[in-house]
């Protein structure tokens, strides 16, 4: 006790001494920074902690969202690790969330729910509010390679949920500087002309005609037709053929995404798009061709004006599948496979 006391008395000596006063001040301005800064970091794996509430089927929310960035320093220093993750061109929100829920690093339940909350909408103003769950993110993400910052927490629930905010945050991050410039391009919205360079985007299964496709798609907005897409019925069937039958069409007369029963653009884009595809959506020349057909094996799409050359075409399209796959291929329904069988496979084998 004495001895504390002593100790006191000179630090009290020294503190009221001259120059020392001044020593010693700054050092105490010192420490009270490092303290509140300590304090501030505390407060932040609090607010973290304090904000996760696990609902009857155990699914947790991240309620305090504005107190949350998990791509702090803080966020990154604990049992995290930076992994390399890819956004493909024409690929699905629900397929990338797949992946994601594969690598084990979030899951669609919790994005949902995030998205549903409206997490992101306040930072993110172009995300579309007409849909919900999955659809509100169909389309938005830019293609890449995306270094993450991931969480590692023991807690499966807790980690989905930071997981999904510090992925989405970064991947729409870079996906906003494609909403920069609010003005309309040909008549339409950014959304809306990411939502047609969409179905450019796989309708040009090997990315090599995407302008003189979307010369027919610009055609078809322009009298305000059907869009008639066959990527759109596939995007909703889940599954793919050669040649749609029309007992495929049938199953999705009901959907607002299906552009042979409904004019105009779908509600939502239905893939990821290249930055090519868009620009050449944008630079698409004026053509006079309303249809056009794939030629799988030759890999270019026959084009027409009239839909009796149209018929023609694609009964040569026909032919040239069957000249190389045998009839029984025409019409054979390709699971998983999303207008894009004859872009993947080794037409050598």
């Amino acid at each position: 006790m004495k001895k504390g006391l002593l100790i006191l008395f000179c630090f009290i000596l020294l503190y009221s001494c001259g120059s020392s006063k001044k020593i010693y001040k700054k050092e105490i301005e010192i420490i009270r920074i490092k303290n509140d800064h300590l304090k501030l970091e505390i407060n932040k794996l609090k607010a973290i902690i304090d904000s996760i509430t696990v609902l009857e089927n155990n699914i947790p929310i991240i309620d305090t969202f504005s107190t949350i960035n998990p791509n702090t320093e803080v966020f990154k220093e604990i049992n995290s690790e930076v992994i390399m993750i890819e956004v493909k061109v024409g690929e699905r929100i629900s397929d990338f969330v797949k992946r994601l829920e594969n690598k084990k690093l979030t899951s669609k339940e919790a994005l949902i729910v995030l998205i549903n909350k409206g997490v992101f909408n306040d930072k993110y103003n172009f995300i579309p509010a007409h849909v919900n769950g999955l659809l509100r993110f169909e389309g938005l993400i830019k293609p890449g390679i995306y270094n993450l910052t991931i969480s590692k927490n023991d807690n499966k629930h807790s980690k989905n949920e930071i997981n999904a905010i510090s992925i989405f945050n970064v991947l729409l991050d870079k996906s906003s500087e494609r909403f920069n410039d609010r003005e309309k391009i040909r008549g339409l919205t950014k959304y809306e002309l990411i939502t047609m360079a969409s179905i450019i985007e796989k309708e040009d299964a090997f990315d090599t005609h995407a302008g003189i496709i979307a010369s027919v798609f610009w055609n078809r907005n322009a009298n305000n037709g059907r869009f008639g897409s066959c990527v759109t019925v596939e995007y909703l069937l889940g599954y793919h053929r050669p040649f749609l039958l029309f007992e495929d069409l049938d199953k999705v007369s009901n959907s607002s995404w299906s552009t042979y029963h409904h004019k105009g653009l779908p509600p939502t884009p239905i893939c990821f798009v290249s930055d090519e595809t868009i620009n050449e959506t944008i630079n698409a020349k004026e053509t006079d061709y309303y249809f056009f057909v794939m030629d799988w094996v030759k890999k270019i799409p026959y084009m027409a004006v009239k839909y009796e050359k149209h018929c023609d075409n694609a009964q040569i399209a026909k032919q040239s599948v069957i000249d190389v796959y045998g009839s029984s291929i025409i019409h054979q329904k390709m699971e998983n496979y999303y207008y894009d069988y004859f872009s993947t496979i080794n037409l050598n084998k």
